[in-house]
């Protein structure tokens, strides 16, 4: 099974996108550490709300840099 991470960082209804991969099959759960963002699957970065914003909370060094592993690890 398919373990998906939804990154939770204040700008999506996470709770709608988890139950969308449930409804498929999938494990999904909220992505807060970063241990979790590099032990899952698959990655979601749900996008609601201000782009600005969002840019914001991913630019914090604690998301971004375990983004950047795992974007190079693919």
């Amino acid at each position: 099974m398919i373990a998906a991470g939804i990154l939770s960082y204040g700008n999506a209804n996470s709770g709608s996108v988890i139950a969308a991969f449930r409804r498929i099959g999938a494990s999904a759960s909220l992505v807060r550490t970063a241990d979790d963002i590099l032990e899952r699957d698959v990655l979601v970065l749900p996008g609601v709300g201000h782009a600005a914003e969002a840019l914001r909370h991913l630019d914090d060094p604690r998301i971004r840099r375990p983004l950047e592993r795992r974007s190079r690890l693919g």
